[in-house]
């Protein structure tokens, strides 16, 4: 590429989805780089395809701290500190990546959350679980036997 004196951002095709913007399919990419190339490219700082990596990626990040989900104002103002755009941008995203599907939001105890698709999954897997043990596959072997304490739990593998 460098000898026929093509330039790197011509030879780069502008991402279309995305994934490609936040790094999800480059692996080893986070946002903030994933960020500065697509800027490098001709992505617009007010993209409306960044402002939706950047919630997503807001979200992601609140993982990392164990969060599950995060409230609606919550998302949007930490969404706003990361791209440095106008709340109308983030608004925008936000209906957006809801209306895609990647988002999902939820009310829950009066509270508007946001969560990522994956993780609201496993959280209604995880509470119907705890809610009705009997009705889902054994992830723990709860027979008592001779050899351990009757109040000791075996992992099953």
């Amino acid at each position: 590429m460098a000898q026929s004196g093509a330039s790197l951002t011509g030879a780069i095709k502008k991402p279309s989805c995305l994934g490609t913007i936040t790094g999800q399919v480059v692996v080893g990419i986070g946002f903030k780089t994933a960020d500065q190339i697509a800027r490098k490219i001709g992505i617009p700082v007010d993209s409306l395809i960044r402002a939706c990596a950047g919630l997503n990626h807001v979200l992601l990040e609140a993982t990392g701290e164990g969060h599950c989900a995060l409230p609606v104002d919550l998302l949007k103002e930490e969404a706003g500190k990361l791209l440095l755009v106008d709340e109308k941008i983030v608004t925008q995203a936000l209906e957006r990546t809801l209306a895609s599907g990647d988002l999902v939001q939820e009310n829950i105890a009066g509270q508007e959350l946001l969560f990522l698709p994956s993780l609201k999954r496993a959280e209604e897997i995880i509470s119907g679980r705890i809610r009705n043990p009997s009705s889902s596959s054994p992830v723990v072997d709860r027979r008592i036997s001779t050899n351990r304490p009757a109040n000791r739990w075996v992992f099953a593998r």
